[in-house]
C-alpha cells in the first residue's frame, strides 16, 4: 500500500515474516516492538511518550 500513512507499508513486511516464520514468531516480535523498552507498558501507533515518561520513537501523523 502506497498512501500517506506509514503504517499501512508494514502490511507486506510483515505478511512476508509471517509466511517465512510462522504466525507465533511473528506476534513473539510483535509484542516486544509494541512493549515499552522502560517499563513494558503496550505502545500504540504514533504514541509519543509512554505513562512511564519514557520518549517513544513514534512515527509522525501525516498531515
Amino acid at each position: 500500500m502506497n498512501d500517506k500513512w506509514p503504517h499501512h507499508g508494514t502490511m507486506e513486511p510483515n505478511l512476508k515474516y509471517i509466511k517465512n516464520n510462522g504466525v507465533q514468531k511473528w506476534l513473539d516480535a510483535q509484542q516486544q516492538q509494541w512493549s515499552c523498552k522502560g517499563c513494558g507498558a503496550k505502545i500504540i501507533w504514533y504514541q509519543k511518550n509512554c505513562p512511564c515518561g519514557r520518549q517513544l520513537p513514534a512515527w509522525e501523523v501525516p498531515v
